[in-house]
Protein backbone atom coordinates (compact mmCIF):
# COMPACT_ATOMS: atom_id res chain seq x y z
CA UNK A 1 0.00 0.00 0.00
CA UNK A 2 1.43 3.36 -1.07
CA UNK A 3 0.17 6.44 0.79
CA UNK A 4 1.16 9.99 -0.13
CA UNK A 5 0.45 13.00 2.07
CA UNK A 6 0.37 16.39 0.33
CA UNK A 7 0.76 19.52 2.45
CA UNK A 8 1.91 23.11 1.91
CA UNK A 9 4.71 22.74 4.47
CA UNK A 10 6.49 20.04 6.42
CA UNK A 11 9.59 19.74 8.58
CA UNK A 12 11.64 21.78 9.29
CA UNK A 13 8.49 23.93 9.31
CA UNK A 14 6.60 22.91 12.42
CA UNK A 15 3.04 23.51 13.51
CA UNK A 16 -0.10 21.60 14.36
CA UNK A 17 -0.67 20.30 10.84
CA UNK A 18 2.93 19.24 10.29
CA UNK A 19 3.08 17.39 13.61
CA UNK A 20 -0.26 15.72 12.90
CA UNK A 21 0.99 14.37 9.55
CA UNK A 22 4.23 13.19 11.16
CA UNK A 23 2.54 11.34 14.04
CA UNK A 24 -0.14 9.88 11.75
CA UNK A 25 2.51 8.57 9.36
CA UNK A 26 4.53 7.05 12.20
CA UNK A 27 1.47 5.31 13.63
CA UNK A 28 0.49 3.84 10.25
CA UNK A 29 4.02 2.50 9.78
CA UNK A 30 3.99 1.08 13.30
CA UNK A 31 0.82 -0.85 12.52
CA UNK A 32 1.72 -1.66 8.92
CA UNK A 33 5.51 -1.63 8.43
CA UNK A 34 5.00 -3.06 4.95
CA UNK A 35 3.29 0.18 3.81
CA UNK A 36 5.09 2.97 1.96
CA UNK A 37 4.45 6.55 3.11
CA UNK A 38 5.65 9.69 1.35
CA UNK A 39 5.09 13.38 2.01
CA UNK A 40 5.16 15.88 -0.85
CA UNK A 41 5.47 19.51 0.13
CA UNK A 42 7.10 22.76 -0.99
CA UNK A 43 10.76 23.65 -0.51
CA UNK A 44 10.15 26.81 1.52
CA UNK A 45 9.66 27.93 5.08
CA UNK A 46 6.96 30.45 6.01
CA UNK A 47 9.49 33.28 5.76
CA UNK A 48 10.40 32.34 2.19
CA UNK A 49 13.72 30.71 3.05
CA UNK A 50 14.51 27.89 0.61
CA UNK A 51 15.19 24.45 2.09
CA UNK A 52 18.22 22.97 0.36
CA UNK A 53 17.46 19.31 1.08
CA UNK A 54 14.95 18.28 -1.62
CA UNK A 55 14.61 14.63 -0.64
CA UNK A 56 15.28 12.61 2.47
CA UNK A 57 14.02 9.64 4.44
CA UNK A 58 12.87 10.38 7.97
CA UNK A 59 12.10 7.35 10.13
CA UNK A 60 10.88 5.41 7.11
CA UNK A 61 8.92 8.37 5.70
CA UNK A 62 10.00 9.68 2.28
CA UNK A 63 9.96 13.49 2.10
CA UNK A 64 9.93 15.27 -1.27
CA UNK A 65 10.25 19.06 -1.34
CA UNK A 66 9.11 20.52 -4.65
CA UNK A 67 10.17 23.93 -5.93
CA UNK A 68 7.71 26.65 -4.94
CA UNK A 69 7.00 29.01 -7.82
CA UNK A 70 4.91 31.12 -5.46
CA UNK A 71 4.99 31.36 -1.69
CA UNK A 72 3.42 34.09 0.38
CA UNK A 73 3.22 33.36 4.08
CA UNK A 74 1.10 30.19 4.29
CA UNK A 75 0.05 30.04 0.62
CA UNK A 76 2.28 28.02 -1.71
CA UNK A 77 2.19 26.89 -5.32
CA UNK A 78 4.44 23.99 -6.28
CA UNK A 79 3.29 22.57 -9.65
CA UNK A 80 6.00 19.89 -9.54
CA UNK A 81 3.54 18.04 -7.32
CA UNK A 82 1.73 16.70 -10.40
CA UNK A 83 4.83 15.01 -11.82
CA UNK A 84 5.85 13.72 -8.39
CA UNK A 85 2.46 12.04 -7.94
CA UNK A 86 2.83 10.39 -11.33
CA UNK A 87 6.25 9.05 -10.29
CA UNK A 88 5.08 7.81 -6.89
CA UNK A 89 1.85 6.29 -8.24
CA UNK A 90 0.15 6.10 -4.82
CA UNK A 91 -2.85 3.97 -3.89
CA UNK A 92 -4.15 6.66 -1.51
CA UNK A 93 -3.56 10.41 -1.48
CA UNK A 94 -4.19 12.31 1.75
CA UNK A 95 -4.20 16.04 1.02
CA UNK A 96 -4.17 18.69 3.73
CA UNK A 97 -5.05 22.42 3.98
CA UNK A 98 -8.15 23.98 2.42
CA UNK A 99 -7.91 26.96 0.04
CA UNK A 100 -4.42 26.02 -1.22
CA UNK A 101 -3.48 25.39 -4.89
CA UNK A 102 -1.96 21.96 -4.21
CA UNK A 103 -5.37 20.59 -3.19
CA UNK A 104 -6.81 20.93 -6.70
CA UNK A 105 -3.60 19.61 -8.28
CA UNK A 106 -3.81 16.48 -6.15
CA UNK A 107 -7.57 16.16 -6.68
CA UNK A 108 -7.29 16.43 -10.47
CA UNK A 109 -4.54 13.79 -10.50
CA UNK A 110 -6.56 11.42 -8.29
CA UNK A 111 -9.75 11.78 -10.34
CA UNK A 112 -7.90 11.35 -13.63
CA UNK A 113 -6.10 8.18 -12.53
CA UNK A 114 -8.81 6.66 -10.37
CA UNK A 115 -6.92 7.06 -7.08
CA UNK A 116 -8.50 7.24 -3.64
CA UNK A 117 -8.14 10.71 -2.13
CA UNK A 118 -8.83 11.89 1.42
CA UNK A 119 -9.02 15.56 2.42
CA UNK A 120 -8.27 17.09 5.83
CA UNK A 121 -9.02 20.83 5.43
CA UNK A 122 -7.67 22.21 8.75
CA UNK A 123 -10.08 25.01 7.90
CA UNK A 124 -10.54 28.42 9.49
CA UNK A 125 -13.86 30.11 8.72
CA UNK A 126 -14.70 33.80 8.62
CA UNK A 127 -17.53 33.44 11.14
CA UNK A 128 -15.28 31.81 13.73
CA UNK A 129 -12.14 33.92 13.89
CA UNK A 130 -10.75 37.41 14.29
CA UNK A 131 -9.07 37.56 10.90
CA UNK A 132 -7.16 40.36 9.18
CA UNK A 133 -9.18 42.00 6.41
CA UNK A 134 -7.10 40.46 3.59
CA UNK A 135 -7.57 36.95 5.02
CA UNK A 136 -11.30 37.48 5.45
CA UNK A 137 -11.55 38.78 1.88
CA UNK A 138 -9.59 35.83 0.45
CA UNK A 139 -11.55 33.23 2.43
CA UNK A 140 -14.88 34.75 1.42
CA UNK A 141 -13.88 34.91 -2.26
CA UNK A 142 -12.54 31.35 -2.28
CA UNK A 143 -15.57 29.87 -0.50
CA UNK A 144 -18.01 31.67 -2.79
CA UNK A 145 -16.35 31.29 -6.20
CA UNK A 146 -13.71 28.53 -6.03
CA UNK A 147 -15.48 26.02 -3.79
CA UNK A 148 -18.59 24.05 -4.61
CA UNK A 149 -20.58 20.92 -3.88
CA UNK A 150 -18.95 19.36 -6.94
CA UNK A 151 -15.46 20.15 -5.58
CA UNK A 152 -16.01 18.61 -2.15
CA UNK A 153 -17.77 15.53 -3.42
CA UNK A 154 -14.88 14.55 -5.69
CA UNK A 155 -13.06 13.38 -2.55
CA UNK A 156 -13.58 9.84 -1.31
CA UNK A 157 -13.66 11.12 2.24
CA UNK A 158 -13.21 14.33 4.22
CA UNK A 159 -11.85 14.51 7.77
CA UNK A 160 -13.01 17.45 9.89
CA UNK A 161 -11.20 18.19 13.14
CA UNK A 162 -14.36 19.37 14.92
CA UNK A 163 -18.13 19.12 14.57
CA UNK A 164 -18.16 22.86 13.92
CA UNK A 165 -15.83 22.35 10.95
CA UNK A 166 -18.01 19.54 9.62
CA UNK A 167 -21.12 21.74 9.78
CA UNK A 168 -19.29 24.55 7.98
CA UNK A 169 -18.06 22.20 5.23
CA UNK A 170 -21.57 20.80 4.75
CA UNK A 171 -22.90 24.35 4.36
CA UNK A 172 -20.31 24.86 1.61
CA UNK A 173 -21.62 21.81 -0.23
CA UNK A 174 -19.84 18.77 1.20
CA UNK A 175 -21.92 15.61 1.55
CA UNK A 176 -22.38 15.06 5.28
CA UNK A 177 -22.08 11.30 4.78
CA UNK A 178 -18.55 11.78 3.45
CA UNK A 179 -17.35 13.94 6.36
CA UNK A 180 -15.99 12.24 9.47
CA UNK A 181 -15.01 14.14 12.62
CA UNK A 182 -11.58 12.96 13.76
CA UNK A 183 -9.54 15.41 15.89
CA UNK A 184 -5.75 15.36 15.72
CA UNK A 185 -4.94 12.24 17.68
CA UNK A 186 -3.18 11.90 20.99
CA UNK A 187 -0.70 13.97 22.91
CA UNK A 188 2.82 12.97 21.99
CA UNK A 189 5.57 15.02 23.55
CA UNK A 190 8.25 13.13 21.61
CA UNK A 191 9.66 15.44 18.93
CA UNK A 192 10.98 14.57 15.53
CA UNK A 193 14.33 12.79 15.82
CA UNK A 194 16.52 15.69 14.86
CA UNK A 195 19.63 13.77 13.93
CA UNK A 196 17.67 12.11 11.12
CA UNK A 197 16.24 15.33 9.68
CA UNK A 198 19.00 16.93 7.62
CA UNK A 199 16.84 19.86 6.57
CA UNK A 200 16.27 21.11 10.10
CA UNK A 201 19.17 23.24 11.24
CA UNK A 202 17.22 24.42 14.28
CA UNK A 203 17.92 21.13 16.05
CA UNK A 204 21.14 19.92 17.60
CA UNK A 205 22.22 16.74 15.80
CA UNK A 206 23.92 15.52 18.97
CA UNK A 207 20.60 15.16 20.80
CA UNK A 208 20.01 12.03 22.87
CA UNK A 209 16.49 10.99 21.88
CA UNK A 210 16.25 8.54 24.78
CA UNK A 211 17.01 11.13 27.45
CA UNK A 212 15.15 14.41 26.87
CA UNK A 213 16.83 16.12 29.83
CA UNK A 214 20.17 15.87 28.04
CA UNK A 215 18.81 17.11 24.74
CA UNK A 216 19.46 20.10 22.56
CA UNK A 217 22.00 22.64 23.68
CA UNK A 218 19.95 25.29 21.89
CA UNK A 219 16.93 24.71 24.11
CA UNK A 220 16.70 26.56 27.44
CA UNK A 221 17.65 24.97 30.74
CA UNK A 222 14.11 24.66 32.09
CA UNK A 223 15.21 22.98 35.31
CA UNK A 224 17.29 26.02 36.22
CA UNK A 225 14.66 28.48 34.97
CA UNK A 226 11.74 27.05 36.92
CA UNK A 227 13.82 26.48 40.04
CA UNK A 228 14.52 30.21 40.06
CA UNK A 229 10.91 31.18 39.38
CA UNK A 230 9.19 28.86 41.83
CA UNK A 231 11.06 30.15 44.87
CA UNK A 232 11.78 28.18 48.03
CA UNK A 233 10.88 27.98 51.72
CA UNK A 234 12.19 31.47 52.39
CA UNK A 235 11.06 33.14 49.17
CA UNK A 236 7.67 33.01 47.50
CA UNK A 237 7.73 32.04 43.84
CA UNK A 238 6.19 33.88 40.91
CA UNK A 239 2.89 32.96 39.27
CA UNK A 240 3.99 31.39 35.98
CA UNK A 241 1.92 32.00 32.84
CA UNK A 242 2.86 30.43 29.52
CA UNK A 243 1.92 30.29 25.84
CA UNK A 244 3.24 27.91 23.19
CA UNK A 245 2.64 28.66 19.52
CA UNK A 246 4.20 30.19 16.45
CA UNK A 247 5.10 33.80 17.17
CA UNK A 248 2.63 35.19 14.66
CA UNK A 249 -0.12 37.87 14.71
CA UNK A 250 -2.83 35.21 14.32
CA UNK A 251 -1.92 33.70 17.69
CA UNK A 252 -3.13 36.76 19.63
CA UNK A 253 -0.13 37.04 21.95
CA UNK A 254 -0.33 40.82 21.72
CA UNK A 255 -3.83 40.69 23.22
CA UNK A 256 -2.60 38.72 26.22
CA UNK A 257 0.31 41.12 26.75
CA UNK A 258 -2.13 44.05 26.78
CA UNK A 259 -4.38 42.20 29.23
CA UNK A 260 -1.47 41.50 31.59
CA UNK A 261 -0.64 45.21 31.61
CA UNK A 262 -4.12 46.17 32.84
CA UNK A 263 -4.44 47.78 36.30
CA UNK A 264 -4.87 45.10 38.92
CA UNK A 265 -2.68 42.63 37.03
CA UNK A 266 0.34 44.67 36.05
CA UNK A 267 1.77 44.94 39.56
CA UNK A 268 1.18 41.34 40.65
CA UNK A 269 4.13 38.97 40.93
CA UNK A 270 3.87 36.99 37.69
CA UNK A 271 6.06 36.08 34.75
CA UNK A 272 4.86 35.38 31.21
CA UNK A 273 6.86 32.78 29.27
CA UNK A 274 6.48 32.72 25.48
CA UNK A 275 7.58 29.62 23.58
CA UNK A 276 7.61 28.97 19.84
CA UNK A 277 9.39 29.76 16.57
CA UNK A 278 9.40 33.41 15.52
CA UNK A 279 7.61 34.32 12.27
CA UNK A 280 9.01 37.25 10.29
CA UNK A 281 10.51 38.89 13.41
CA UNK A 282 7.08 39.37 14.99
CA UNK A 283 8.72 38.72 18.35
CA UNK A 284 10.30 42.18 18.20
CA UNK A 285 6.82 43.69 17.82
CA UNK A 286 5.62 41.84 20.92
CA UNK A 287 8.63 42.83 23.00
CA UNK A 288 8.28 46.46 21.91
CA UNK A 289 4.63 46.34 22.99
CA UNK A 290 5.56 44.88 26.38
CA UNK A 291 8.19 47.59 26.80
CA UNK A 292 5.73 50.37 25.95
CA UNK A 293 3.33 48.98 28.56
CA UNK A 294 6.01 48.77 31.23
CA UNK A 295 6.03 44.98 31.63
CA UNK A 296 9.04 43.97 29.52
CA UNK A 297 10.84 42.70 32.63
CA UNK A 298 8.00 40.19 33.16
CA UNK A 299 7.83 38.84 29.60
CA UNK A 300 10.39 36.18 28.71
CA UNK A 301 10.90 34.57 25.30
CA UNK A 302 12.37 31.07 25.57
CA UNK A 303 12.66 30.25 21.88
CA UNK A 304 11.34 27.10 20.24
CA UNK A 305 11.03 24.05 22.48
CA UNK A 306 10.60 20.57 21.08
CA UNK A 307 12.26 18.13 23.45
CA UNK A 308 11.07 19.85 26.61
CA UNK A 309 7.41 20.66 25.86
CA UNK A 310 6.09 18.35 28.57
CA UNK A 311 8.45 19.84 31.15
CA UNK A 312 7.37 23.34 30.10
CA UNK A 313 3.65 22.60 30.49
CA UNK A 314 4.03 20.80 33.81
CA UNK A 315 5.72 23.78 35.47
CA UNK A 316 3.09 26.35 34.51
CA UNK A 317 0.46 27.72 36.86
CA UNK A 318 -1.60 28.83 33.87
CA UNK A 319 -1.49 28.09 30.14
CA UNK A 320 -3.12 30.62 27.82
CA UNK A 321 -3.86 30.26 24.11
CA UNK A 322 -5.19 33.69 23.05
CA UNK A 323 -5.31 32.71 19.38
CA UNK A 324 -7.44 34.68 16.94
CA UNK A 325 -8.13 31.57 14.85
CA UNK A 326 -7.74 27.82 15.37
CA UNK A 327 -8.86 24.76 13.46
CA UNK A 328 -8.61 22.78 16.72
CA UNK A 329 -6.17 24.12 19.33
CA UNK A 330 -3.77 21.24 19.95
CA UNK A 331 -1.67 23.01 22.58
CA UNK A 332 -4.80 23.37 24.71
CA UNK A 333 -5.32 19.61 24.42
CA UNK A 334 -1.71 19.01 25.47
CA UNK A 335 -1.86 21.39 28.43
CA UNK A 336 -5.15 19.99 29.72
CA UNK A 337 -3.89 16.42 29.35
CA UNK A 338 -1.23 17.29 31.93
CA UNK A 339 -3.70 18.90 34.32
CA UNK A 340 -2.58 22.47 33.65
CA UNK A 341 -5.22 25.18 34.19
CA UNK A 342 -5.89 26.49 30.67
CA UNK A 343 -7.60 29.45 29.03
CA UNK A 344 -8.56 29.56 25.36
CA UNK A 345 -10.30 32.01 23.04
CA UNK A 346 -14.06 31.51 22.81
CA UNK A 347 -14.31 30.39 19.19
CA UNK A 348 -16.51 27.50 17.98
CA UNK A 349 -13.68 25.03 17.29
CA UNK A 350 -11.99 25.74 20.64
CA UNK A 351 -15.28 25.10 22.48
CA UNK A 352 -14.93 21.45 21.49
CA UNK A 353 -11.46 21.32 23.07
CA UNK A 354 -12.07 23.35 26.23
CA UNK A 355 -15.27 22.74 28.20
CA UNK A 356 -15.73 26.12 29.84
CA UNK A 357 -15.62 25.86 33.62
CA UNK A 358 -14.96 22.10 33.53
CA UNK A 359 -11.70 21.34 31.75
CA UNK A 360 -10.58 24.95 31.38
CA UNK A 361 -11.89 28.42 30.69
CA UNK A 362 -12.97 30.34 27.60
CA UNK A 363 -12.76 34.10 27.22
CA UNK A 364 -14.16 36.32 24.51
CA UNK A 365 -11.32 37.31 22.24
CA UNK A 366 -10.21 40.91 22.60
Amino acid sequence: MKIVHVAPFFYPVEGGMERHIYYLSKEILRRHPEYSISIVTCDRKHNGEVIAQKHEVLEGIEIYREKALLQKSFITYFPGLRKRLEELNPDIIHVHAYRHPHVKIALNYANKHGKKIIFTPFAIFTNSAELPFKNRLYYTFYDKFLSSKKFFNKFNGIIALTHFEKDALVKLGADAAKVSVIPCGGCSFTPIKADLCKADNNFDSNCDNNNPKNNCSKEPDLDKLFKGLKGNKSQKGKFIIGSLSRIHPSKGLDTLIRALAEPGLKDLDWVYLIVGPDSNNYLNTLLALANSLGILDKVVYLGAINYKKKEFFENLDLFVSPSKAEALGMTLVEAQSLGVVSIGSDFPAVREVVLDGKTGFLVKFG
